[in-house]
């Protein structure tokens, strides 16, 4: 998000900070969402994505060191539009699309087992706040 943080600085003035929630987890994935959940600091050292990173949230003090919160604002990485389909299935359950193809059902996450825990964790923190 550096060009979206320059851009907000040199147009706007406005200072953009990291998009953090509560527990210090990221919010936005600058990569194809399986492949940032495999991402943390402590288990693969610092590196491009965690440089510049604060490693401990400034409001909660927390270690920050995993990606991907529950309350997901954007996903990057993504160049097939199916893709979007495939994301927009798993977080409100559009197994319908009328006027798409239903090509995206055949699109299957490479790590299944970490992805599918990820959209549950994200689906069972929107319904506790129902």
């Amino acid at each position: 998000e550096t060009l979206t943080a320059l851009c907000l600085k040199q147009h706007l003035g406005i200072d953009a900070a990291h998009a953090l929630d509560d527990l210090g987890d990221e919010l936005i994935a600058v990569s194809p969402i399986e492949d940032s959940l495999l991402w943390n600091r402590t288990v693969d050292g610092d590196w491009w994505y965690w440089k510049n990173k604060p490693k401990t949230d400034p409001t909660t003090g927390r270690e920050v060191h995993n990606c991907c919160g529950d309350f997901p604002i954007a996903f990057h990485g993504y160049k097939d539009p199916m893709w979007f389909y495939k994301l927009e299935d798993e977080l409100y359950g559009m197994d319908d699309l009328p006027g798409i193809s239903d090509n995206w059902k055949k699109y299957k996450w490479h790590i299944l087992n970490e992805t599918n825990k990820y959209f549950d964790r994200i689906r069972r923190a929107r319904n506790a706040r129902v």
